[in-house]
């Protein structure tokens, strides 16, 4: 990993909220493990452990009194020490030998040094976990891989894939879980956790999201309860982007009747269509329904084809760039680190530079079982907002249900805008039932923002003017893309703050958290 991803490597996934304000005692792991590091107690189980008094080098927590300003880092620095993340409180990691240990522990402004025990890097299940497992784990920036696939070997293991990006290093295998431990106890090791696989997760959307909620709902043919709209602001010259399963390229909602295109391809004159890319080795005759719905909702438009439906996306005029990543015979092609995914979305590669970066994004998908937990799914997006501020990324929340910490990865990471579901049309000042709720382990609030997500009508993935209705989070996602795409025209055409677009007032670059921000705050 080069310098600028260690700079930013973080380890939030493994611990919960503390603010700020509260003193440096303690640090909890979001598998329940805790230490006390006024005393160093702790309760981590046997074969779970590190042994604090080994003479030679083990990686180390080593927390501050205080925030981790530069000059304090710098500090550690100067005594050759490579540090690396953030552990809340106040908190870094290191590989240190005794030596290390000792004079480190005897700077001002450390706090408390300590072993990184085996057991605080695993996910909470595997600390009681049996039988063969699927699983994934993320090295340290300094990381020897090849000792690690080497010790996998000696534990009977067998690797399965190995994945590296600015991100870091993934190796996902197979292993007993009784040695989870010895595994785990390798000081390239950062965290490990279990490979389980993704899944994907209007007319009743146009005016809720523009004008808000309403006790009965306006006629579809209504201007003024369609009132971004009605000022011009309809999403032209934003090309917004998705990753799902399949789009019916042939449907009026996205077709070109100067420009017929057969997918995969990449067409930047297309009116509605600029890419549609196969990720991975994606298979695009796999589950193009969901695709198509996801897409008409961001986007949608028939009117140019002469259609008559009141079903176009909440950003009419903007065209798509679509990137599939349906398996064949089911299921996602999406790894755990989604460097690769967000590099293929953000770079927009084919295109000319002037229809480049692709910055806003949209995700109708994610995995579901992590208890609120911050995965390396999560780390590797935040790394990528960390590195690309304009690119903001839209997350489903998930239909895990009403029971708190049921939000999916990557929808725990702090970058992203994470939506959840309400009711559509006049039900839209209620939740949806199926849509998963917070905290996050760590305790922060998700999600960030609900969208309609019930019986939203949308294109099909047969037929040219056909449309269907649909269900879940993976409905609001795209309907609050196409919405915050409005926001975005807005603030670059200049309408901001006289509500006319004013040449003087063009902004050419929108950082993504201006528009998480602007979101959270306009309901």
């Amino acid at each position: 990993m080069n310098e600028r991803a260690s700079e930013r490597y973080s380890m939030g996934r493994a611990l919960r909220f503390q603010p700020e304000s509260e003193p440096a005692v303690s640090i909890s792991f979001s598998n329940g493990l805790r230490v006390d590091t006024r005393t160093g107690a702790d309760n981590v189980p046997a074969g779970f452990r590190a042994d604090a008094a080994a003479p030679g080098p083990q990686l180390s927590l080593i927390q501050f009194t205080g925030p981790l300003e530069r000059d304090r880092r710098r500090g550690l620095e100067r005594e050759g020490i490579r540090a690396f993340g953030y552990l809340a409180p106040y908190a870094t990691m290191a590989v240190l030998d005794a030596e290390q240990r000792e004079r480190v522990a005897a700077l001002p402004f450390v706090g408390w040094v300590g072993p990184f025990h085996p057991g605080y890097k695993l996910q909470e299940h595997l600390l009681h976990a049996r039988g063969r497992l699927e699983l994934d784990l993320l090295l340290t920036p300094f990381g020897d891989e090849e000792a690690v696939l080497g010790r996998i070997a000696e534990l009977a293991g067998d690797v399965k894939q190995v994945t590296h990006s600015g991100f870091g290093t993934v190796v996902r295998f197979f292993l007993d879980a009784e040695r989870l431990g010895q595994l785990a106890a390798l000081d390239d090791i950062i965290w490990v956790q279990e490979w389980t696989e993704p899944e994907f997760c209007n007319n009743s959307v146009q005016w809720v999201t523009q004008t808000g909620w309403r006790s009965s709902a306006p006629p579809d043919t209504s201007t003024l309860a369609r009132n971004v709209w009605r000022q011009g602001v309809r999403g032209r010259g934003l090309i917004l982007s998705t990753t799902d399963s399949g789009l019916n390229t042939g449907h009026d909602m996205f077709r070109d009747p100067d420009l017929p295109i057969t997918p995969p391809g990449i067409w930047p004159g297309h009116r509605k269509v600029v890419a549609f890319k196969l990720y991975a080795g994606a298979d695009p005759g796999e589950n193009p329904y969901h695709g198509s719905h996801v897409n008409g909702t961001v986007a949608g438009c028939d009117s140019v084809t002469g259609g008559t439906s009141f079903y176009d996306g909440a950003a009419k005029d903007a065209r798509v760039y679509f990137v599939d990543v349906s398996a064949s015979g089911g299921g996602l092609v999406i790894g755990t680190d989604l460097t690769a995914l967000w590099d293929t979305v953000y770079l927009g590669r084919g295109l000319p530079d002037s229809l480049r970066p692709i910055v806003q994004h949209s995700g109708s998908w994610g995995w579901g079982n992590s208890q609120g937990t911050y995965l390396i799914q999560d780390a590797s997006t935040d790394a990528y907002a960390w590195a690309n501020k304009d690119f903001l990324n839209i997350i489903s929340a998930g239909n895990s249900g009403s029971s708190p910490r049921t939000i999916g990865n990557p929808g725990l990471a702090k970058n992203v805008l994470t939506i959840g579901a309400t009711g559509r049309g006049t039900a839209s000042n209620t939740i949806a039932g199926f849509s998963s709720r917070g905290p996050t382990q760590d305790g922060r609030t998700k999600p960030n923002i609900v969208a309609p997500g019930v019986n939203l009508w949308s294109a099909r993935n047969t037929g040219t003017n056909t449309y269907s209705q649909m269900s879940g989070t993976s409905m609001a996602a795209p309907a609050a893309n196409g919405t915050i795409a409005l926001m975005r025209q807005y603030l670059r055409d200049g309408y901001y703050p006289t509500g006319t677009p004013e040449p003087a007032d063009r902004r050419e670059y929108i950082s993504a958290a201006l528009l998480r921000a602007m979101a959270m705050v306009s309901g």
